[in-house]
This record gives C-alpha cells, structure tokens and sequence, in this order.
C-alpha cells in the first residue's frame, strides 16, 4: 500500500507542474491527504492500537464528501455538454462554416494557381535553357562568320592594293569608262520607253 501512496504522490507531483491541464489537483491533493489518514487509521488498527470514533467517523464523512463533490463536479460537465444549442450560437456556427467554405474555395483557387504558375515556370526555364544553346550555337557561328570576314577583308585589301598601284592606273580609266558607257546606255533605254 505504501508503495501505491508514493506512487499516486508522485503522479500528484507531476500533475501540479501541468495545472491548466489538470485543474482539480487541488481536490486530488485533499483526497490524497484523506487516504493517508484512513491508511494511518487501517494500520493502528492492524497492530491493535487504540482508536479514536470520532477520528474515524470525521475520515470517513470526509472522503463521502469528496466522492459527492467529484460526483456533482462530473454531473455539472455532463450537462453542460448536453444542453441544447441557442439560436445565436446556430447561426454563429453556420456563419462560421460559411466562412470556412468561402476560406476552402480560396484557398482551392490559389493551388490551382499556384499549380498552374509552376507549370508555366517549368516551361518558361526549359525554354531559357533552350535558348541558352541556341544563342551558344549561334555564338560559335558568328564567331566563325567574323573569323571568315575578316580573311575576306584582308584578301580584298591586298587585291585592291595590287590593282590601284600606280602602275596600274590604266585599269581605272577603263572602268570609269565602261562606267559612262553602261550609264549611257541606261539613258537610251529610258529616254525611248517614256518617250513614246
């Protein structure tokens, strides 16, 4: 017995440290102290001490008055779990549920969203890697075109250079003259088709 005394004591003892979880450990305690008097009266009466009828009488009305106390105490929370609902508190309810429906639907609507917004986002980063190699492709091709350019350039340079030398000036004089020949003619072709 004295084992199961510690034992509720220290199950007491843990229950004070959470009291908004238990808040009758008050009432507890009071019982617990009633039990250990009736304890201490059970054990005198086993080594055959004398006994006191009022002690006994005044343990035992105490602990029926807690058992009623508990009792009254568990009727109370019963029935104020059973009683029926008030108007008010039926359209509060509803109107909350309402509230949490609109909430739902919102909040369906923004997944939807939010789901078709990664999608989009998906694609758009495929079609920037996309890109990306395109643009590294074109990249290398026009590095290559400037490469080819540039040779061109130089090429032409030295052809032009090898033409107007000042030996070769003849060769200027007869392109000035296909020149005018070539302009012309363009004037008599014109000068007969809208002349007529």
């Amino acid at each position: 017995m004295k084992k199961q005394i510690i034992d509720l004591e220290k199950e007491l003892r843990s229950q004070k440290k959470k009291q908004k979880k238990y808040p009758d450990v008050e009432t507890k305690e009071k019982i617990m102290n009633l039990l250990k008097e009736k304890i201490n009266i059970i054990e005198k009466k086993y080594k055959g001490e004398d006994l006191d009828e009022e002690e006994i009488n005044d343990n035992r009305t105490a602990l029926e008055k807690f058992e009623d106390l508990l009792k009254k105490q568990k009727n109370i929370r019963d029935s104020t779990q059973e009683r029926d609902i008030f108007l008010e508190e039926e359209d509060k309810i509803r109107e909350w549920d309402e509230i949490k429906k609109q909430q739902d639907e919102g909040l369906e609507a923004v997944h939807e969203g939010v789901k078709n917004l990664k999608y989009e986002a998906e694609n758009a980063g495929k079609g920037i890697d996309e890109i990306g190699h395109i643009e590294k492709k074109t990249g290398k091709k026009i590095d290559n075109t400037r490469i080819k350019i540039d040779s061109q350039n130089e090429r032409l340079k030295e052809l032009v250079n090898k033409i107007r030398s000042s030996d070769k000036i003849c060769c200027d004089i007869v392109l000035i003259l296909i020149l005018l020949g070539l302009i012309c003619v363009l004037y008599s072709i014109i000068k007969h088709k809208f002349m007529k």
